[in-house]
Order: structure tokens, then sequence, then C-alpha cells
């Protein structure tokens, strides 16, 4: 791994120091860590249905960075403050890492003086995190360096692929007691607690051991959101369960969150699809009115789906595959945002410096849009209400249950006032540009309506011919041309 030529280490001792100005850096930005800081964090809106941070809607941008102690000292703050800079609100990681994850050291990290702080081995987890206050000392300067950049960090408590035989051989009063740990030492920073990472809940061992870890952080820091990264046996070849499912007949880790819960979806495939049924919950048809089969509508984000670089399945580029996936999600109902990754950045692999810039214009692009709109008001048009005729919604599949992630093409969006007094906002993409039509119902508007289209390699716009359109009848609208990319994808605008 980068770094490990560099220096001298020594196993839960001293060891050769860094260059001071490297230390510095880090430990200029570690003197907060999470059990000392008291910040500003991200709740549920009223309605359930997005973050809410100072008052304000909050959109999740977060890299994954799951190994991120893999790395140190100047190299911790460069990426931290290069992430910041790029306009990301959030970083997740691992507290602690297996080699599943591929951990340079599991069970342990690196500091920025070259020690090696060992967490403890297979089912240390019972007492490993009270005997090394040095490890957690570290971790405190993570989430205090994150918080200080303005970002969120989202915590794995434990790495839970590998991890799980962790847990259970731990047994569930040690998964509590850990979890109220862990509570108590974040209680007071920006967080969202994110557990499992490719968890497979096998049997009720498996389940019960994070439904007590879950319990334990809950009891200790009841304010934090939380959510689980489940990754189970495919369903159609499109995905994966979301956190509200009956896993495997064992119970479901929603209940076990309650109205701290965040519903998240995990695929490969075209996004939209297992963000629609995390958004509109398990049973009901999505030629109905979406959104509501949950018993308290809750956040919905993208955990994780084909990172750039590695997993691609799709047409077209890696760069066009991966450009889809955040514009499918916003318009699905995930209002939650998600987390971006990348094979350079969730572990840090050697070389990973250069490729911090990759992937990150087209999801700029895509943040900068949101912002100019009142994005936390769009609502999937699931129901079919402002569309009519074209390649909106699940029409080449019909639902059955959950239902799966199917061949959607272009997919529209409208804010919630069009169900009571005339949409004033609507957003639609198409995927495979001129190839797709779509007739909207433009009586649905409140208003006369300008029209635009919107490239999503570049951010710019252009009316298109006729708009202002009237509010009554019908119009179809496709899209001619490429981007500046030169890929097919366009999204459009409508106002009222």
């Amino acid at each position: 791994m980068h770094g490990v030529s560099r220096r001298r280490l020594l196993l839960g001792g001293a060891a050769l120091a860094l260059p001071p100005p490297a230390k510095a850096a880090f430990d200029s930005l570690a003197r907060n860590g999470g059990a000392a800081s008291s910040s500003p964090y991200v709740a549920a809106s009223s309605n359930g249905r997005y973050f809410v941070k100072n008052g304000s809607p909050w959109l999740m941008l977060a890299d994954s960075a799951q190994t991120l102690i893999n790395i140190y000292g100047s190299d911790v703050t460069d990426y931290l403050s290069t992430r910041a800079s790029q306009g990301f609100t959030a970083i997740q990681f691992d507290l602690v890492a297996t080699s599943y994850v591929r951990a340079t050291y599991p069970y342990g990290a690196t500091s920025a003086s070259g020690a090696v702080y060992a967490f403890g081995d297979h089912g240390a987890i019972t007492s490993g995190y009270a005997t090394n206050p040095a490890y957690w000392t570290l971790m405190d300067s993570y989430v205090g360096a994150i918080n200080a950049l303005g970002m969120t960090a989202i915590l794995n408590p434990y790495e839970g692929n590998v991890g799980a035989t962790d847990l259970v051989k731990a047994g569930n009063a040690a998964c509590y007691s850990y979890g109220q740990f862990l509570g108590n030492r974040f209680k007071n920073a920006d967080v969202i607690w994110h557990l499992g990472n490719d968890l497979q809940v096998t049997s009720s061992a498996i389940f019960q051991s994070f439904q007590n870890l879950a319990k334990g952080i809950l009891a200790a820091d009841p304010k934090h959101l939380m959510t689980i990264e489940l990754f189970d046996t495919p369903r159609g070849g499109s995905g994966f369960s979301t956190s509200f499912d009956n896993e495997g007949g064992y119970g479901s880790f929603g209940s076990v969150f309650g109205s701290k819960g965040i519903n998240g979806s995990y695929t490969y495939g075209p996004t939209y699809g297992y963000t629609g049924v995390a958004y509109n919950g398990s049973g009901t048809s999505f030629r109905g009115v979406a959104g509501t089969n949950l018993t308290s509508p809750c956040p919905v984000i993208l955990l994780e789906a084909n990172y750039l670089g590695e997993n691609l399945i799709g047409d077209g580029s890696s760069a066009f595959t991966y450009r889809k996936q955040p514009w499918w999600l916003i318009l699905a109902g995930g209002l939650g945002g998600y987390i971006f990754g990348t094979a350079w950045t969730w572990n840090f692999p050697l070389g990973w410096q250069s490729h911090m810039t990759d992937g990150v214009s087209d999801v700029q692009t895509w943040l900068a849009f949101l912002k100019g709109i009142n994005w936390w008001t769009l609502q999937p048009d699931f129901g079919r209400a402002l569309a009519t005729t074209g390649s909106t919604g699940w029409n080449r599949a019909s639902l059955v249950g959950t239902g799966r992630a199917y061949n959607w093409d272009a997919y529209i969006s409208q804010a919630a006032d069009s169900l009571t007094g005339g949409a004033h906002l609507s957003v639609a993409y198409f995927s495979q540009g001129s190839a797709q039509s779509l007739t909207v119902r433009m009586n649905q508007f409140a208003g006369p309506v300008t029209a635009k289209w919107v490239d999503p390699t570049s951010g710019s716009s252009s009316t298109i011919s006729g708009s202002p359109f009237t509010n009554s009848g019908t119009h179809s609208f496709s899209p001619s041309g490429n981007n500046r990319a030169g890929d097919p994808d366009w999204a459009l605008q409508f106002t009222a």
C-alpha cells in the first residue's frame, strides 16, 4: 500500500516520526476529535424525505474512503481538503477495517507519527476497543478533521463482511457494549452511522449481532441517523435489498433504527431500480402513488453502485455509465444523496493521488444543477400524473411485490405541489438521447411552462423553441444530438 516503504513501523510503540510539517498538518485538524467536538449534525426533514443540516436542506455527496486508515499524516489532510474543495459534503470510512476492504493492517491503523495502533485480532471486539486508547484517539482525529472541513463523517463501526464472523464470536452483549462505546464517543460529532458494508445476513446470529450493535449505538447516541449496507443474493440480477426488507426472515433493520433510519439502495444495475424500491417501500405497485408504503417515510440514499474504474456494468464509456447513476437516483426518490466511489480512493492503492479528479467534474455539474432548483421538493412520477407516453416510469415490466430494476429510459420527477395546485418545477433525464421521447401533460403545471435542455457534462442549457408553452394539452419532447462529451444523455427542466 501507499507509503509503506517510506517509514519504519513498530507495532504498538514508538516509531520514527514523519517530517514535522506533515505531522503538524494532520495534528492541526485533530485537536477536537469526535469525542470532544460539538458540531451541527444531519437530521431527517419533517416529511422524512430528505436531510437537513443547520435548518436547511442538505444533500449528501459522500466519498467512499472505506479504508481511510491506509493513509496518514499529510496524505489524510490533502485528501480531505481536496474533497471538501470539490464540493463533497461527507466522507464514509470504516472505524475498524479488515482484509476484505484491503486494510494494510487489518484491525489496526497507522498514525502520523508512523506507529501502528492495533485494534486487536479476530474476536477482540470484546476488549480491544477498551484496551487501546491510542487507536481511538486516532479515529477521533479522522472524525475531527472531516468535521473541521464542514463535512459529515459517515462511520462504519466495524467492517461487516469478514467482520460479521468477529461480531458473532464476540456475542450479543459485547456487540451492544461496543455500540454504546461508539455512541458515547461520537455523539457530539457530526456523523451518520453506516453499518454493514456488503453484509450477508445468512443466519439469525449475524442479524442479532448487528441488531445489538445498532441498539447499543442508539442507546448512547439517540440523535444521529443510521443505515446499513446489505449484500444479499441478487434478485433478478439487478440489485440488493434495502434496510427495510425482512432479511432472510430474521427481521428488518428498519424496525431497529426506528425514527433514525435511512433506507439505502445498492445496485450494479440502473440506480433508479432499487432507489424506487427503497423510496416506495415493499409491496406497493409503482403504478399507484409512490412513497406511501413505509409507515414513517425516511430519506433514501444510494449506498453503493458501480465505482468509477471497477465493477462498471452498462453501455458506453465508464464515465457515461457512472454519470447516469446520480441523475437516475435523484429522480427516483433518492433525495438523501449518494456515496460516490472510485477504484482509487476507497482503499488508496499506490498512485491514488493522481486520480483525485476522476469522475468529479460530472458529479459537480449534477450538484450545481440541483443547487439551482428546489431539489428537495421533487418526487417520482411513478403514478404517471405528469407524463402519459414515452419511456417514463416502469412501462417495460409489471412489478410484483417489491420489484427490481428494469430497462427504464427517460424518467421524470415533479415538485410535490403538482399534487395540490399544479407543478412549478419538473425534471426529466434522457439516458439514450434522441432514441427517447416523452409526452407530458402540460395542464399539470401551474402556469405557462419554460422548458430547456441541460447538458449533464457541462451544465450549459438552452431554452426550447416555443417556450413558454401553454399549460394545456400535451406536448412531446425529445433531445437531438450529443452533449459536450459526445454522449447522448440530456436533462430536461420545466419551470412554470
